[in-house]
């Protein structure tokens, strides 16, 4: 489902993706590879995988959102990206991420959060 966020992402002009991982990091190595089939197999930018690895003090694998993000400051940290995008990758749909950037800019948003509220009518037995 990575594929998805990734193309969104390469169609929106985004060139420097980190892909925070916990379970099955080896696979989807292998899948990503060095980003070639979405055009981020390149010298600067391109996409990295980051590790599910926190430090000793808090284990060897994070347990939620925030210390996943902690994980990745250092990685944002030797970024030259001017804005930092953070987007789950379970989910199936096409993100306009261009027009919700463009959309924080002109703004001059510290924050965006972009989101759709699912109801559910039916019951599920």
């Amino acid at each position: 489902m990575v594929d998805f966020v990734l193309s969104d992402m390469v169609n929106s002009d985004i060139s420097e993706i980190g892909i925070i991982t916990k379970t099955k990091y080896r696979s989807l190595m292998r899948h990503v590879r060095y980003g070639k089939d979405w055009d981020l197999d390149r010298k600067h930018g391109g996409v990295s995988i980051i590790a599910p690895f926190v430090d000793a003090q808090s284990g060897p694998l994070y347990t939620n959102r925030l210390e996943a993000l902690q994980n990745a400051i250092s990685y944002i940290e030797n970024s030259d990206a001017d804005l930092v995008l953070c987007s789950d990758c379970d989910l199936l749909a096409n993100i306009p991420y261009r027009e919700i950037i463009d959309d924080h800019l002109r703004r001059g948003a510290d924050v965006t959060i972009v989101y759709k509220k699912n109801t559910y009518d039916q019951k599920i037995d």
